[in-house]
């Protein structure tokens, strides 16, 4: 892939998803390669135009989010919920049809969960895991999140765990010379053949010595209300805010988030859970083996 001025260039490679397979890591370590830039922020989610984002709404937003990259460097876009999106490979293919895509999956029984559970730690996510999973159907019919900043469609946990018609969506948009697919597992066991054939397949050096980090390390938060009210927060607390200066709002925000937040694993899936969606998925898991 020829090398470009990101004055005059658009974005070239698109970590497209899925969400909780592995995009931050391997566009953290792209972002280390001297010949790579990674958005900022990683996620402008500008070409899902079907799912409501609070980030980057305008082409010129999206294009600033590039403006800290030195010419010459492969423009980068991480944004997971690209491939949920019915919208978003049609967008990037009008935007450049000669964009490389990389595609992580994932067990859709372990994405579910773990998706479940990031949105949950977020704030976002009100139900636990069982009852969200019940509350599908009603958040499809009635279009309604649990939370008002996210669109609904990022909590119907068992469509976006629907990988074929989702990959099939960039196979009819993109030669397959410019699509790579990668499983969660081999990336896990073998970061660095991962990484390094990512670097052939975008067309950059190979001689990049890997240093392999946690970038999304497991969290919990030490009370799951005081996160919700920092994520959502209710009408009082609002009221209370509008008298602090919004700077200053989000730093106190931000620190209460840390000390809300201890490092530790998540609880496991009940054991009736997983036999559940382990039969629902069994098609679906055994493409994933296959692959």
């Amino acid at each position: 892939m020829k090398k470009v001025n990101h004055l005059s260039e658009k974005t070239d490679i698109f970590i497209v998803g899925a969400p909780k397979c592995g995009t931050t890591s391997l566009a953290r370590y792209l972002n280390d390669h001297p010949n790579i830039f990674l958005s900022e922020p990683k996620e402008p989610s500008y070409f899902s135009t079907d799912i409501k984002s609070h980030t980057i709404a305008t082409l010129t937003e999206y294009n600033g989010c590039f403006s800290g990259a030195k010419n010459g460097q492969l423009l980068l876009d991480a944004s997971p919920w690209y491939l949920f999106s019915k919208d978003a490979a049609v967008n990037i293919k009008a935007y450049n049809p000669d964009a490389k895509i990389i595609i992580m999956l994932r067990n859709p029984v372990d994405m579910i969960y773990s998706l479940h559970y990031q949105h949950y730690y977020n704030g976002c996510e009100t139900l636990p895991f069982t009852m969200a999973l019940r509350e599908e159907r009603n958040r499809r019919v009635t279009e309604k999140a649990p939370c008002m900043r996210e669109d609904y469609k990022k909590f119907l946990y068992s469509e976006i765990a629907r990988f074929d018609e989702q990959i099939e969506r960039y196979r009819r948009n993109f030669p397959s010379c410019n699509i790579r697919v990668i499983k969660f597992d081999d990336f896990v066991c073998n970061t660095e053949e991962i990484y390094k054939s990512c670097l052939k397949f975008i067309g950059v050096s190979q001689n990049i010595l890997l240093n392999p980090v946690n970038h999304n390390p497991p969290k919990v938060n030490r009370f799951q209300l005081l996160k919700r009210w920092i994520y959502e927060p209710p009408m009082w607390v609002r009221k209370v805010g509008q008298i602090i200066p919004s700077g200053l709002r989000r730093e106190i925000g931000k620190v209460i988030s840390t000390l809300n937040r201890i490092e530790r694993a998540k609880p496991e899936m009940s054991r009736e859970d997983r036999t559940y969606l382990e039969k629902v998925y069994q098609e679906e898991i055994a493409k994933y083996n296959e692959m």
